[in-house]
């Protein structure tokens, strides 16, 4: 796994027990999950570009999904199609 993968991983992990459990704020978002977003995924999935129909520069947009379905499923990690396409080991990120 490439060191952004486990970083992401991390991220996501932590988001979605936050959400299990109910702790999970805007704020958790903004200040954890969204700068990795904007840094790695925002080009193809953002304001401008939104490839599948996934947006992944705001929250309501990240948990809403795109053409597939939801992208995040909270408190889920592994059943959330975002985590799956992260910790892939293929190309079709």
């Amino acid at each position: 796994m490439r060191p952004i993968d486990t970083i992401l991983f991390f991220l996501f992990f932590l988001y979605s027990a936050q959400s299990l459990i109910g702790v999970a704020t805007a704020d958790d978002f903004e200040s954890t999950i969204r700068p990795l977003l904007q840094k790695h995924c925002v080009e193809c999935h953002g304001a401008d570009d939104q490839n599948g129909d996934l947006r992944l520069d705001a929250k309501p947009l990240a948990m809403k999904g795109g053409y597939d379905g939801p992208a995040i499923v909270a408190g889920q990690p592994d059943q959330s199609p975002l985590y799956q396409r992260i910790t892939s080991t293929g190309d079709d990120r």
